[in-house]
């Protein structure tokens, strides 16, 4: 075999295999992305609920203290306590609610989360997660191609093509998630009984 036609496979094998891990690479901090964003949510919504219940506690005081100072009739001040603990109540409520916003699981790091390979319960979900390979399988296609464009004017365009492919492969991913769980809000990465199940 001629040295150049060694050189040519071996560089080939090479960028075969720099694709592939820059594309897990790439997916894989999308998908620590995600989980950050939607603990962030939770968080948030968390934050929400607590905060509208100080809020209104502290209404009520202040109703009440105005109140006091008009020094209304009995059974106006009956009436009037009785709504003030509705109000009261009312708060409660959204205190127990923000107590049972779920503590968001950390889904452990797999390559079937990753790639998102198990059972989904919608079919529209499945026709955007094989949209999603689709954009992984360009993504490494145009990794591959990258050694044998150096030096030429395609080569700055293959990786700002890479960055657009990587951008919708991850794009579609989280729609597949969020079509999936639409349909069936348990399943997800982190719900055991959808992730042992494959395709």
């Amino acid at each position: 075999m001629e040295p150049e036609l060694v050189a040519a496979s071996d560089t080939a094998a090479f960028s075969s295999v720099l694709a592939a891990a820059a594309t897990a690479a790439v997916t894989v901090l999308g998908v620590m992305f995600q989980e950050w964003r939607s603990r962030r949510s939770r968080h948030g919504r968390r934050r929400i609920l607590l905060e509208d219940a100080a809020q209104q506690v502290a209404f009520v005081m202040d109703w009440w203290r105005a109140l006091d100072t008009l020094n209304p009739q009995a059974d106006h001040r009956d009436a009037a306590k009785n709504r003030g603990l509705v109000w009261l109540d009312e708060a409660s409520a959204l205190v127990a609610q923000a107590r049972t916003v779920p503590e968001p699981q950390r889904a452990a790091l797999s390559a079937r989360n990753v790639f998102l390979i198990y059972r989904f319960h919608s079919l529209s979900a499945e026709v955007i997660r094989l949209c999603y390979y689709a954009a992984l399988v360009w993504t490494a296609v145009t990794l591959a191609v990258i050694p044998s464009d150096a030096g030429t004017e395609y080569f700055v365009s293959d990786f700002a093509a890479i960055a657009a492919y990587v951008v919708v492969a991850l794009l579609l991913r989280a729609w597949a998630i969020r079509v999936n769980r639409s349909r069936n809000p348990e399943t997800g990465p982190a719900d055991p009984a959808s992730d042992s199940q494959l395709l």
